[in-house]
């Protein structure tokens, strides 16, 4: 019993001391279209509001992948999946075009609380832009060479062209890279 109570300690401790390393999400962030987000951390993950449109939804906290903490955002047409990658920079994907990465710079930090921003004393953020690095393992593709087949119900399907294997093959999909979780670049 006493074993079991210092094993569940151990990986608490664990987790709770991940989670503090967390980066924090509050602040103003602006994707490259020009379009500013509110970002405001609470217990479930974070509430965006679209500065532009005064549109707010709930993000929440998905886990860790890669390193990085992930978040999901969940509406009628599909999901928006956020990633976490430092104090300063985030990228963002959809379920309507999952190939499409577009990334967040936070532009301003600075609240008293998890409902207001201060007015005074606000930090301007100068990034510095770190030039991505190509993936090794996948060359930048995004995908590994591991597929998975589609299902065969009745006569075999007809071979398709791959891009990805360059040949024609049954239909297929190729899994993402397990090195840049699909990003093609570190």
């Amino acid at each position: 019993m006493k074993k079991n109570i210092l094993l569940l300690s151990f990986f608490l401790a664990l987790i709770f001391g991940i989670k503090a390393q967390t980066p924090s999400v509050n602040g103003i962030w602006e994707a490259p279209n020009g379009t500013r987000f509110k970002f405001v951390g609470n217990n479930s993950g974070f509430s965006c509001k679209n500065l532009s449109n005064n549109n707010s939804n709930q993000v929440n906290f998905v886990g860790y992948n890669y390193g990085y903490p992930w978040y999901r955002a969940d509406f009628d047409d599909g999901f928006v999946l956020y990633m976490l990658k430092s104090e300063n920079e985030m990228t963002v994907s959809s379920s309507q075009n999952p190939n499409k990465m577009v990334t967040l710079i936070k532009q301003e930090d600075g609240y008293s609380n998890q409902n207001q921003m201060q007015n005074s004393g606000t930090m301007q953020y100068q990034p510095t832009m770190k030039q991505p690095k190509t993936c090794t393992v996948c060359n930048g593709t995004g995908n590994s060479n591991s597929v998975i087949w589609a299902p065969n119900y009745g006569s075999p399907p007809d071979d398709e062209w791959c891009s990805i294997c360059k040949s024609y093959k049954k239909p297929h999909t190729h899994r993402p890279c397990s090195s840049c979780g699909g990003l093609g670049e570190k």
